[in-house]
């Protein structure tokens, strides 16, 4: 009998939207793993916005995302679940204005 052990690999495919200026696509994402405090790594988009993220593992990431084009530097906390099955899971990465015209950006995790 064979046990099943649980995938480490993690990968996130997502989009990088923007509603401030939608004609930028491009985004860097600097990944850090909160329990270790590692870095993992600094992932682009592409000209579409498409990026993708490989995780050693499930677990919580903390993201520094960073607008080409602006100096802010915005922070999310992400909760990447631990797969029986390898399939790379859904995100989402929105910048907007709020009501009071301050940019924010949201992570916008689909990962059910």
């Amino acid at each position: 009998r064979v046990d099943r052990v649980p995938l480490q690999l993690a990968i996130i495919k997502g989009e990088f939207a923007s509603t401030v200026k939608p004609e930028n696509k491009k985004i860097a994402i600097k990944v850090v793993e909160v329990a270790s405090g590692n870095e993992i790594g600094v992932f682009k988009s592409n000209e579409k916005g498409s990026y993708l993220i490989t995780l050693p593992k499930g677990g919580k990431y903390s993201y520094e995302m960073k607008v080409e084009g602006s100096s802010d530097v915005h922070t999310a906390v992400v909760n990447v679940p631990f797969q029986k099955e390898f399939k790379p899971l859904k995100q989402k990465i929105q910048e907007e204005a709020n009501g009071a015209g301050e940019v924010q950006i949201r992570v916008v995790d689909q990962f059910n």
